[in-house]
C-alpha cells in the first residue's frame, strides 16, 4: 500500500485487480460499488466482495504491506471490518511499522487474531549467526555474532547492514565493536526509509531536538 490507496477508489481497484487472478471471474464491476467522494469501500463494497470471497473454490491468503501509508480513518476502519466479515477459507495478512485504529478487538477476544511485534521478529543468536555468514561470507566466532545480536538488538535489518559492513573489513572483531547507527549504511537506510518520510516541518522538529 502507498499514500496513494487513502483514495477508496484507487484502493478497491488495486485489491480488485489483485484478487482477480487467484478468483476467477471477479469483476472490476465491484469497484462501481464504493461510495462516492473516495472517503471509504463503503458497506455495499465489503458485502459484495466478502460474498466472491466465500464463493472461491480455493483457500486465499490477502497480504497488505505497508499499510502504515494508509491515513484515512474511514479506510482502516474498513478494512477492520474487511477482518472481521471474511469467510473461514480468507486469511487477511497486514504488515505496519506501527499500530493503526483498525478495531480488532472483537478478532482478538475470539482467537481469531495472531499479532507478531518486535519481540517475535527479533532473531535469535542462531538465527542471526546463519545471516551474517550468508551475507558477509565470513565465518564469525559464535561470541562476536551474539555482540552484534546486542548492538542490533536482533533488528534483521540492522544485522544484515553489519553483514554487508563485513564483507570488506579488514578486522571483523573491531568491524562489530564500531558498528553503531553513525555507521554509513545505518546511516543511509535511516535517512531514505525514516527522514526521508517525514515533512519538512518534522524534519525541522527532529533537528532541532535531536
Amino acid at each position: 500500500l502507498a499514500p496513494r490507496h487513502d483514495d477508496a477508489v484507487v484502493c478497491a481497484t488495486d485489491l480488485v485487480a489483485a484478487l482477480g487472478s487467484a478468483v476467477p471471474g471477479l469483476g472490476l464491476d465491484l469497484v462501481g460499488s464504493v461510495m462516492t467522494g473516495g472517503a471509504a469501500l463503503g458497506e455495499l463494497f465489503l458485502d459484495r466482495l466478502v460474498a466472491e470471497l466465500a464463493s472461491a473454490a480455493a483457500p486465499l491468503v490477502i497480504v497488505l504491506d505497508d499499510v502504515h501509508n494508509m491515513r484515512n480513518p474511514g479506510l482502516l476502519a474498513d478494512l477492520g471490518r474487511l477482518a472481521l466479515a471474511l469467510p473461514t477459507t480468507t486469511r487477511l495478512v497486514m504488515a505496519s511499522r506501527w499500530d493503526l485504529p483498525l478495531h480488532l478487538a472483537r478478532l482478538s477476544l475470539a482467537e481469531r487474531l495472531i499479532e507478531l511485534r518486535d519481540e517475535d521478529l527479533s532473531f535469535t543468536s542462531g538465527e542471526a549467526l546463519e545471516l551474517v555468514t550468508a551475507v558477509s561470507r565470513r565465518t564469525l566466532p559464535e561470541e562476536t555474532v551474539r555482540r552484534l545480536v546486542d548492538r542490533t538488538d536482533g533488528w534483521a535489518v540492522g544485522l544484515q547492514l553489519a553483514a554487508i559492513s563485513l564483507q570488506r573489513a579488514e578486522d571483523p572483531e573491531v568491524c562489530v565493536a564500531e558498528f553503531v547507527g553513525s555507521d554509513r549504511l545505518v546511516a543511509e537506510y535511516l535517512t531514505e526509509e525514516v527522514l526521508g518520510r517525514q515533512d519538512a516541518a518534522a524534519r525541522r522538529f527532529l533537528l532541532d531536538t535531536s
